[in-house]
């Protein structure tokens, strides 16, 4: 850009200067861009969708149509304002654009526009550099690239200051003032691209950082073709004709106003949709609230647990009683079971025992008695068949 900038004006010249030049100049530099792209393209390999997948698990949740693309990118207020802003800006670099016409006629030196175009490029390719490092020290994009474009807006004011007084250095040193704060947004626009992606993801639940890039681009092909017409509407409408020798002062106050005055303004503009678009801080938050609804849930689930745990000690503490008091109702049967048993066979030996008593006593007098008898011999052992007898059949 600053190479097609420092030497456009002197290339046309040498073609010849007029409307069939510029056209000339405008085809080579399609082909040369045309060629460029061409071999970037067809150096790239890409990798087939099985590759890119790998080992990586898909989320049926993420996918989404262009309907609903659509719907969940307008949904997010930052990419309006992101779009909104490209818009501004391409705006600005068509009027910007348009200062070869305000270095032609208003200044009468048309190279000019080349010197101009080292004092837009070198401040923002110096901001580019520490961009980074100023984003670490202000802890964030939002303040750098607000403070930037006020920085950038008193630039432009100065640079209209300037130019009312004909000054054209001190119009060379403001624009280099404002493209200086210009930079920061330049540099880490694709980064507040990224945020505002993950602002849909923390609001909707759906990743389209994808499409979120491939849509912003839209608000530079919607800036860039308003500019240009506007460029040629504005020109047209005052009078302006390229091929006349001096322009009506109509003409002239119009190419002021186009590049001194709009720029200024969608600078102001810029500046403004910036002030509001804190997408960092509003993620910020998000996650803030987020967590704590995920410690809420787990507070919850964690007093749901104690509470189940409670109830199952005591679930668990009222069955031991229960079995506790069973074995011990089960051992004092087992204990009067014994002592059943005991009293049966005690009971049962005594009544064995007295039998016994009570046999012998019978069978000692039967013995005694038998003794008085002519053959005791046979009478004792007649009795003592008989006791035998007895004796068994008790048993």
């Amino acid at each position: 850009s600053l190479l097609i900038q420092a030497i456009t004006v002197g290339f046309v010249d040498k073609c010849g200067g007029d409307a069939a030049a510029w056209r000339t100049v405008a085809i080579i530099y399609a082909i040369i861009g045309l060629i460029v792209n061409t071999i970037s393209a067809l150096s790239v390999k890409e990798l087939p969708e099985e590759e890119l997948n790998e080992g990586e698990v898909k989320n049926e949740d993420e996918k989404y149509g262009m309907v609903q693309a659509f719907k969940l990118l307008i949904k997010n207020k930052y990419y309006m304002m992101i779009c909104g802003t490209y818009i501004l800006q391409q705006l600005y670099s068509a009027m910007i654009g348009a200062g070869i016409y305000y270095m032609t006629w208003v200044l009468k030196n048309k190279n000019l526009f080349g010197q101009f175009a080292w004092a837009v490029n070198i401040p923002l390719i110096i901001a580019l550099i520490f961009t980074p490092t100023l984003v670490g020290k202000w802890k964030g994009m939002y303040k750098l690239n607000l403070r930037g474009y006020i920085l950038a807006v008193i630039g432009r004011a100065l640079v209209v200051v300037a130019g009312y007084m004909g000054s054209v250095p001190l119009m060379m040193a403001f624009t280099a003032l404002a493209a200086l704060g210009q930079g920061p947004w330049q540099g880490d626009m694709n980064a507040v691209i990224a945020s505002c992606s993950e602002y849909t993801y923390l609001t909707q639940g759906k990743r389209i950082d994808g499409t979120m890039y491939s849509c912003t681009s839209l608000g530079v092909k919607i800036g860039g073709g308003i500019g240009t017409a506007v460029v040629g509407w504005m020109l047209e409408f005052s009078g302006y004709v390229g091929t006349n020798a001096t322009q009506p002062q109509s003409a002239l106050d119009m190419m002021q106003f186009m590049y001194l005055w709009l720029p200024l303004i969608f600078d102001v503009l810029i500046m403004f949709a910036l002030s509001r678009m804190n997408v960092e801080d509003a993620n910020k938050k998000l996650k803030a609230e987020k967590e704590a609804r995920d410690q809420e849930i787990q507070k919850a689930l964690e007093k749901e647990g104690d509470k189940l745990k409670a109830e199952a000690e005591t679930a668990a503490a009222k069955q031991i009683e229960i079995t506790r008091r069973d074995n011990e109702s089960m051992a004092q049967q087992i204990k009067e079971l014994e002592a059943k048993i005991d009293n049966v066979s005690n009971e049962s030996l005594m009544l064995f025992k007295l039998k016994v008593d009570q046999l012998q006593k019978i069978y000692q007098e039967c013995q005694e008695a038998a003794t008085e008898t002519p053959d005791p011999d046979k009478t004792k052992a007649a009795l003592l068949q008989i006791v035998e007898a007895l004796v068994g059949r008790e048993a």
